[in-house]
């Protein structure tokens, strides 16, 4: 859709642009050329950038060999749990507990390193935490 947009929007800048042409030129041929040359160029731009991204190995469509693929999570069994602050967390970075580093939010403050935490809730594989009191 934006892609759409904006393609849009340079197709109503190009005839204003026609226009305002046409308007301060008093001789016909002139535009005719300037509005032949608007679409060669404009053609031939969408078909090189085709090209390009037809010999691009990185294209921009995901492939088949995603199977298999599944997002980090993290054990529910981690609410409650204290542990200590690997990283500032201002409000994200990563916190130890039992041993294992895990992303975690701060609930409010900015915590230090060291800082011991406890484990509010869990927002899909980001623990959110509070400084333990």
């Amino acid at each position: 859709m934006p892609g759409g947009v904006l393609a849009l929007c340079a197709a109503f800048l190009g005839l204003i642009s026609a226009g305002l042409f046409f308007w301060q030129t008093s001789a016909l041929w002139m535009g005719g050329v300037y509005l032949l040359f608007l679409l060669v160029a404009s053609v031939g731009i969408c078909f090189l950038a085709i090209k390009i991204l037809k010999r691009s190995k990185d294209s921009f469509c995901l492939h088949n060999d995603q199977e298999g693929f599944t997002s980090p999570s993290v054990e529910e069994d981690l609410k409650g749990k204290e542990g200590f602050v690997a990283t500032e967390l201002k409000p994200a970075g990563h916190v130890r507990i039992d041993g294992k580093i895990y992303q975690a939010v701060s609930q409010k403050d900015f915590l230090v390193k060291d800082c011991p935490i406890e484990v509010v809730s869990i927002e899909g594989s980001r623990l959110i935490v509070k400084r333990k009191i």
